[in-house]
């Protein structure tokens, strides 16, 4: 059954060490002016016997020489349930007949490092995910130290780069944009296993010309395929460089460019229709205008027909002031007749007009 040691040396990444101690304190870190108290994990702890005294070197045992610092040395392990872990440790310098006076071997530490293996592992992990501002917020240290992460990580999981060039066949180059546009990259990436096998800061035949004098002959006369969008740069330089090789558009690029065609159709499409639309619109607006005029004049000739025969007199006269009539003016006022001194004809004939006088006031252009 695992002890609770055990169990914390496990979940932390450290081996061959004896845990003598494990204390909580806190943390003041600083982030935009403001102050903040965490709390974190102090474990101390020292290698197995056999495994202290050991030249970082050649790795024999070895004489102390003295301790470096009254005070212990601080390595930062892995987050524990979100809690930062610091290993302390005191460790001695010792004398080595071939390589001089050196600190001792620390098995958990990543090289020369203050961080473990594992931290290192997790911060360049984080580092494909996220930014660098967030990894350094989260796991409390300064955001140039992320780099420092990644790269001691990188060091360590592949000391030789050029392991990565063995065995390529089919290649694909492209240029992406960094900070946001100002600068640019050049990418070259294994299409059988996927993964990028060069990069460098720029773009343009010198950089990638730079990839191609990389590779010996031979692996330059295995290049089969050599892909990438439509640059100059890239046509010459296989040209130049692999004879073997056929050039190709890449399928991001392909796509990219039927999709930016088939866009611009529909645009063009859409601007035609909305001419048209405008078009047809302003038809229909016309038209209706007509029908509406044609309906008006078919009701004021109506209204006018209809009217008393006998009283052509006062229809000619009511015809002659129409517009003052549609315009507001007191219909009444055509007449000089008082009502109390008008026949009973008269005043049949004036309810008739007012009768028709809504259809004429709302007609004005129609009559005339």
């Amino acid at each position: 059954m695992a002890t609770a040691m055990n169990t914390i040396k496990n979940i932390v990444g450290v081996e061959k060490v004896v845990v003598n101690n494990i204390e909580m304190g806190n943390l003041t870190k600083s982030f935009y002016g403001n102050s903040y108290e965490y709390k974190v994990m102090n474990i101390y702890l020292r290698p197995y016997e056999r495994l202290q005294c050991l030249c970082p070197k050649c790795m024999k045992k070895m004489p102390i020489y003295d301790h470096a610092q009254d005070s212990y040395s601080h390595w930062r392990a892995a987050n524990l349930n979100g809690i930062p872990v610091y290993l302390n440790y005191r460790p001695a310098r010792i004398e080595c007949p071939e390589h001089g006076v050196l600190t001792e071997y620390i098995p958990w530490s990543d090289g020369n490092d203050r961080f473990t293996e594992t931290f290192n592992n997790e911060i360049a992990f984080m580092a494909t995910k996220l930014s660098k501002q967030l990894i350094s917020y989260y796991y409390l240290i300064n955001w140039r130290t992320v780099g420092n992460c990644i790269q001691s990580a990188c060091d360590r999981l592949e000391p030789d780069k050029s392991r990565r060039l063995e065995g390529i066949k089919r290649i694909c180059v492209d240029e992406t944009s960094i900070a946001k546009g100002y600068k640019y990259i050049t990418v070259v990436y294994d299409m059988d296993t996927n993964r990028v096998v060069w990069v460098s800061q720029g773009h343009g035949r010198e950089i990638f010309s730079k990839f191609c004098l990389t590779l010996n002959e031979e692996q330059r006369n295995n290049i089969e395929i050599v892909a990438g969008d439509g640059a100059k740069w890239i046509d010459s330089c296989t040209t130049d460089y692999f004879p073997n090789a056929v050039r190709c558009i890449d399928p991001f690029h392909s796509v990219s460019w039927a999709v930016e065609a088939l866009d611009n159709v529909r645009k063009e499409s859409v601007r035609k229709a909305r001419v048209e639309y405008n078009k047809a619109c302003q038809t229909y607006k016309e038209q209706q205008e007509l029908a509406q005029k044609t309906i008006v004049e078919e009701k004021n000739k109506e209204a006018i027909n209809t009217m008393s025969k006998d009283d052509t007199e006062k229809k000619e006269k009511y015809i002659a002031n129409v517009e003052s009539l549609a315009s507001g003016d007191d219909y009444k006022s055509l007449f000089t007749v008082k009502k109390d001194e008008m026949t009973d004809e008269q005043k049949s004939v004036i309810l008739e007009l007012e009768e028709k006088s809504d259809i004429l006031k709302s007609s004005r252009y129609a009559i005339s």
